[in-house]
């Protein structure tokens, strides 16, 4: 009787180790999933912030004339529309060669984070020209994720 009271107690404690290790393996999974699930919603938010950020900059670069748009710069995005959440920066570049009618040029919008250094960035490739009364057109040629 001895012998088949030890099996039997072996057999429990290994089935009972067995659930204890599948169960901790689920927990593990399901906190990776959440973190996996956090980090994609943050993505999200950020390319959201760096297009709404793009949109109002290439609505005050449009309302510019040709010879006051930047040549090469880097600005600090101002939000008073409430775009980027806590913990969130946006910064602006534009790189152009506003020497003579046509010329070309990047607008680039980048959102970051500071908790998790996520970073997305969007991009509007443009072109000013002459239009058709003499004042000068932008026209969006391309937009880069």
């Amino acid at each position: 009787m001895r012998r088949k009271n030890g099996y039997m107690t072996f057999c429990i404690l290994a089935l009972g180790t067995a659930a204890l290790l599948l169960a901790a393996s689920a927990a593990h999974l399901s906190a990776q999933y959440v973190r996996s699930a956090r980090q994609y919603e943050e993505a999200v938010q950020l390319s959201y912030a760096s297009e709404s950020a793009l949109l109002v900059s290439w609505r005050d670069l449009r309302s510019r004339r040709w010879q006051d748009v930047p040549e090469r710069r880097t600005w600090a995005f101002n939000d008073v529309w409430g775009i980027a959440e806590g913990g969130q920066r946006i910064e602006i570049q534009c790189v152009a060669s506003p020497y003579s009618l046509p010329f070309n040029g990047v607008l680039r919008a980048s959102a970051v984070s500071d908790h998790t250094l996520l970073k997305r960035t969007c991009a509007l490739q443009f072109r000013v020209q002459k239009g058709d009364d003499g004042s000068a057109s932008f026209a969006v040629r391309q937009i880069v994720y």
